[in-house]
């Protein structure tokens, strides 16, 4: 051992020589130098920012011109505006009305650039006031109601108080002034400071919150992006520059001789000299990291153990390419070479990486997310809402009906798939407010709900498709109006259709009703009326404007036609009481119990359906009973009722999945808590699910894996026997318990759970761009190591409970990183590859 190590401190005595080491050294002191006086002092938040705490600058404006005569806090601060600013001012607000507020309309038009400049304008004079000592006057805030904070300061008395301290009363009293149109901000701020010169912007936010920005994965703040970006470009282009020449200089005349005249072997020596370069990059590593540490903790007060965690991480990622560079340095014995094809593998590396990275975000926004098994059918749906059936014919799921996207939508959409995680990024509006479509059994039927392209959601309504199955070929669905106002969820029940609200209201679907809408709709006929000549044929311009707005009428007044209709084809259920349902997620039925389950922040409610005194003898549109509270139970959490929640009811449980990734069953017949399951604790929970029977429950988890519970079994979860975990997109129960997953982005398989077979499976062969993902760029993604994801490493390590789950926080409202040790374990494998291949260059060839 003693002849390897001497080769591994001939390296630093080779950079020592070279005065490598000490320019290196030199370098990082200076830099550390340049960085040390730069340091955070927390103050308190007085300074106004238009990005910041001014809610709305149109509206400031206008409170100011409204109140400098008639409100004495508002008269006081235009007195002391310059007579410049109040004739700008003055004059904004000329052209329109000054009560009205129609700018401020969420995505209306942008004011106009002279709008703009007049009020950072006005911005800037208000911050001049808050400076002003002499600002406050007693007699001027008799009858206004203060904030606490700036009463208590007041008490101090305002002669009394320090220049600080007064700028924090007066930015209180002018956000009361100008309230709603200015907030009072957080009472303390940070302030950035160079040794004794304050930067003019304050960041308004509290030590803790700075702190949590820069472990998170915020790019130009977070130190993980940093860390990729600066110390994994710069940092480690200078360490391949100079330890470049360490592999070539043992071919040197005379040195290769002398270094193999020692009792050890020529792969012993090639290693040596490997592990020697990564010695003495670590030893700068080190000091760099550990410089950066202590400066974090001291100037900006985040003692943060990520940097300390980058530590033998980037000497990890500068290993891999080290490995490279030895041997290149093996085969052409020149330092330049070496160098030139090792950025040139970084390149690859960075282009395969470029390349994946949006091609994986259009895979997953291509995600089926629900499966619907129908007989001897299977459907699905992808985000954008649109339902699928699979065609053994061709192999693919093919569209049910044709979606109302336009060409316009189309390349929208195209575009952003490839952008942004639509489920984390919705880049259309309600495009996650998802109403999953359902098979009515007893009346052989599909009912379906659409994604409303480019038309406003504040109506609340989703439009209705209904298609029937009798004759099992392929349905033709129809447009019958609109499911009541914010549907959440509808379910086929035995006694009908039921649909829950937002509002908490239930609803039954009358089928007598719906089917006349069904008639109605099937017996339009389109093809007629798309072939009638039109008059105007001689003047194309005049017939296309009559046909636009011929078109806008008769939708109008279609539109008006089926509203009314589909007030008259949903029937409300009750209850009385109800809770309000934020989302699909916190409501589900019970087949076998005739029982809706509703969660909302702790409380669990249980609704029963009841006999109505409303039902007669006659033909009563109004159904025969309604669903009423039968049970409440307050659950005993441990951690916050604000915490979001998965809700599954089947048999006699209740499963309920928190963002956390708690999930807690309850005893539906004792409405009692009965045991706590912990699968996972770094993931969300996508989705949980239950078998009709009660007896299963499926949970999905955001890194893909299914989870499954028996509930007639003690024993604690398990993950699911089936083929594709790490990939699950979507699962469900059918009619006879059986499990149906999708995987692999659109292949759907069927799992027996008596035996844990697979009985069917369907499995598109997808389209030029599966194929380019699956078969190019994924295989060369998880083949090439991936140096610029190590800090996905870092931010996994350097978050709160690193081995335990951490109850307070909600998985689903953080940032979660995918599969955090892939580039750990894909760069060390390829770096002993590399290794292997040098030791085999080296030990056979000839020098």
């Amino acid at each position: 051992m003693r002849p390897y190590l001497a080769i591994i401190k001939d390296s630093f005595r080779a950079a020592m020589a070279t005065r490598v080491l000490y320019v290196l050294i030199l370098l990082i002191t200076l830099l550390l130098l340049a960085i040390a006086p730069l340091h955070l002092r927390e103050t308190l938040d007085w300074r106004l920012s238009s990005d910041v705490n001014v809610q709305n600058p149109g509206q400031m404006v206008r409170r100011v011109v409204d109140g400098r005569e008639t409100k004495k806090p508002i008269a006081r601060i235009w007195d002391l505006l310059p007579e410049k600013i109040r004739d700008k001012v003055l004059k904004s607000v000329e052209p329109a009305d000054d009560d009205s507020e129609q700018d401020d309309v969420p995505g209306g038009p942008p004011p106009a650039i002279e709008d703009m400049l007049v009020q950072e304008k006005l911005i800037d004079e208000l911050n001049t006031i808050i400076s002003n000592p002499e600002f406050y006057r007693e007699e001027d805030w008799v009858d206004r109601v203060l904030p606490s904070e700036a009463e208590e300061l007041i008490e101090l008395g305002v002669e009394n108080l320090s220049l600080i301290r007064n700028k924090r009363l007066n930015r209180l009293l002018v956000a009361t002034a100008l309230a709603p149109a200015i907030d009072k901000g957080n009472a303390s701020a940070l302030t950035i400071y160079y040794a004794v010169w304050e930067f003019p912007i304050p960041i308004n936010q509290t030590h803790q919150q700075f702190a949590q920005l820069l472990t998170s994965s915020v790019p130009w703040v977070s130190i993980p992006w940093y860390f990729e970006k600066l110390v994994l470009s710069i940092g480690l282009l200078i360490a391949i520059i100079v330890t470049a020449n360490m592999i070539p200089d043992m071919f040197e005349p005379g040195s290769l001789n002398l270094l193999l005249s020692k009792p050890i072997s020529r792969w012993g020596l090639f290693v040596s000299k490997f592990f020697g370069g990564c010695a003495f990059i670590a030893l700068c590593a080190t000091y760099l990291f550990c410089g950066l540490w202590l400066w974090m903790g001291i100037g900006m007060g985040v003692w943060d153990r990520a940097m300390l965690l980058s530590i033998p991480l980037y000497v990890i990622v500068f290993a891999i390419y080290f490995a490279v560079s030895a041997v290149v340095g093996l085969v052409w014995r020149s330092p330049i070479v070496s160098v030139i094809l090792t950025l040139l593998f970084w390149a690859f590396c960075f282009s395969i990486g470029s390349a994946f990275s949006p091609f994986d975000r259009k895979m997953k926004n291509s995600e089926l997310v629900a499966l619907l098994p129908v007989n001897d059918q299977v459907f699905s749906a992808d985000i954008l809402h649109r339902l699928k059936a699979w065609d053994g014919n061709d192999q693919a799921w093919q569209s049910a009906f044709d979606s109302n996207m336009t060409e316009q939508v189309e390349i929208q959409f195209a575009v952003n798939s490839f952008m942004f995680s639509l489920r984390e990024v919705p880049a259309f509006p309600g495009i996650l407010n998802f109403l999953e479509p359902i098979y009515d059994k007893s009346n052989s039927q599909l009912i379906s709900s659409s994604y409303e392209f480019g038309k406003s959601l504040s109506s609340g309504k989703k439009r209705m498709f209904v298609a029937k199955v009798d004759d099992g070929g392929k349905p033709e669905f129809r447009d019958v109006g609109f499911f009541p106002i914010d549907a959440v969820r509808a379910f086929a029940t035995d006694k009908g259709v039921i649909v829950a609200s937002s509002d908490g209201s239930f609803y039954r679907l009358d089928q007598a009703k719906l089917d006349q809408l069904f008639a109605k709709a099937k017996s339009k006929n389109l093809p007629e009326e798309e072939a009638q000549v039109d008059k105007n044929a001689d003047n194309p311009a005049t017939a296309q404007a009559q046909d636009k707005e011929l078109s806008r009428q008769t939708a109008a007044a279609e539109e008006a036609d089926e509203s009314q209709e589909q007030l008259e084809v949903f029937q409300p259920l009750g209850p009385e009481n109800g809770l309000a349902i934020r989302s699909s997620k916190h409501v589900d039925y019970n087949h076998l119990r005739d029982e809706i389950a509703v969660y909302r922040r702790g409380q669990l409610k249980i609704f029963k359906s009841e006999d109505s005194s409303t039902a007669n003898e006659t033909d009563d549109p109004k159904p025969s009973y309604s669903y009423q509270q039968h049970a409440v139970l307050d659950l005993d959490l441990g951690f916050s009722e604000a915490m979001t929640c998965r809700i599954a009811y089947q048999g006699d449980t209740i499963a309920l999945a928190f963002g956390n990734g708690q999930v807690i069953t309850v005893d539906a017949e004792t409405v009692t808590e009965k045991k706590e399951y912990q699968p996972e604790n770094r993931t969300a929970i996508e989705e949980i699910r239950g078998s009709a029977d009660g007896r299963y429950f499926a949970t999905l988890y955001r890194n893909g894996n299914l989870w499954l519970l028996d509930t007639q079994s003690d024993e604690q979860m398990k993950k699911a026997d089936i083929i594709g975990q790490g990939e699950v997109c979507a699962f469900t129960f059918d009619d006879e318990n059986q499990l149906w997953v999708c995987d692999n982005t659109d292949r759907a398989t069927e799992y027996d759970l008596a035996n844990g077979e697979m009985k069917v499976r369907y499995s598109p062969p997808g389209g030029w761009i599966e194929k380019l993902y699956r078969y190019g760029l994924r295989p060369f993604y998880k083949i090439c190591p991936k140096p610029g994801e190590f800090y996905k490493v870092v931010s996994y390590l350097s978050a709160s409970g690193d081995s335990e789950a951490n109850a307070d926080v909600d998985l689903n409202k953080t940032f979660e990183v995918s599969d955090p040790w892939s580039p750990l374990w894909s760069g060390l494998l390829f770096m002993l590859s590399m290794l292997f291949l040098g030791c085999l260059v080296f030990q056979f060839r000839d020098y």
